[in-house]
């Protein structure tokens, strides 16, 4: 949920920098009779405008003009990376960019320091630029200001989602911690086994399982990796069953569903008892089941 707000946070702010970076409304002067607007690339009298040749532009604004293309770029790096999210395919070039995990916080983090001490330096500079002395602020200086905060401030939003949480053990479960290497617990009845997944790992089985085999684990989309994740069996070499979950929905067939919006519970039966030979194929869409998994680290 989280994760989702940080995003759309994200696509507005970039939304409106875009907009108040290529519009020429950073500084306006209003006369009784006309308007003088002027933004980083043109310059307006009324209607009529026209680009800023190279000895109108001082130093500074030629400093604000790299800085925010520099921002420009950083945001077309993440639409990229998020439309790829959005194919949620395996194929190259999307798997690559899916793959990049925490990129959109650390884009949106990196945007607002370049943009902000941009905007910083423009709103300074032009204020004790002696031909700009009767022009003040304008909206197209202001949605940039915004967006960028928005934006910066999306991408903490997801950066402080994406720190795994401790939580306790439940009764009868063995728990895998947040590293791989947590505390673990005897099973209970019907020698239950569950492996809570932390972040960007694959959950591993401990012992022998007779008949259930239970995985709670984050979404996977909390890695940034908005692709078909895997789970598998990595107690047999090579392994016997693997099952890849679109992030952001649950599976659950039985048990007590995890009331966590961002935890997929899977729940399933197996037989015969290990070894196993069965392939989990009795999944509703978007679910499938996959012979292995290879993307598991």
């Amino acid at each position: 949920m989280w994760y989702r707000y940080g995003s759309w946070m994200m696509l507005y702010g970039s939304g409106g920098h875009l907009v108040g970076f290529s519009t020429s409304r950073w500084l306006s002067r209003h006369d009784s009779d006309t308007t003088d607007t002027m933004g980083l690339w043109s310059r307006c009298h009324d209607e009529q405008c026209s680009h800023l040749s190279p000895n109108e532009v001082p130093g500074w604004l030629v400093a604000v003009r790299v800085l925010e293309c520099v921002g420009v770029v950083l945001i077309a790096m993440w639409l990229l990376k998020y439309l790829c999210m959005k194919v949620q395919t395996d194929e190259p070039p999307f798997k690559w960019w899916t793959r990049l995990t925490r990129l959109e916080e650390i884009l949106a983090i990196f945007l607002g320091c370049i943009t902000l001490p941009a905007v910083g330096v423009f709103g300074v500079a032009s204020a004790n630029d002696t031909e700009l002395k009767d022009f003040s602020l304008s909206w197209s200086f202001w949605l940039v200001v915004g967006g960028a905060s928005i934006s910066t401030l999306g991408g903490f939003v997801i950066a402080i989602k994406r720190i795994p949480a401790f939580s306790a053990p439940k009764p009868n479960t063995r728990t895998i911690g947040p590293t791989g290497r947590g505390r673990q617990l005897e099973g209970g009845a019907n020698n239950t086994r569950s492996a809570q997944h932390a972040v960007g790992e694959a959950p591993r089985r401990h012992g022998d399982v007779t008949n259930i085999f239970n995985v709670s684990a984050e979404a996977d989309y909390q890695r940034g990796r908005n692709s078909p994740y895997c789970w598998t069996d990595v107690g047999h070499s090579p392994p016997v069953y693997s099952l890849a979950v679109a992030p952001g929905h649950t599976v659950h067939s039985g048990g007590e569903r995890n009331p966590h919006p961002s935890t997929q519970v899977l729940d399933f039966s197996f037989s015969p008892p290990p070894p196993y030979e069965a392939v989990v194929n009795e999944l509703p869409p978007p679910y499938q089941a996959l012979p292995s998994a290879p993307n598991l680290p």
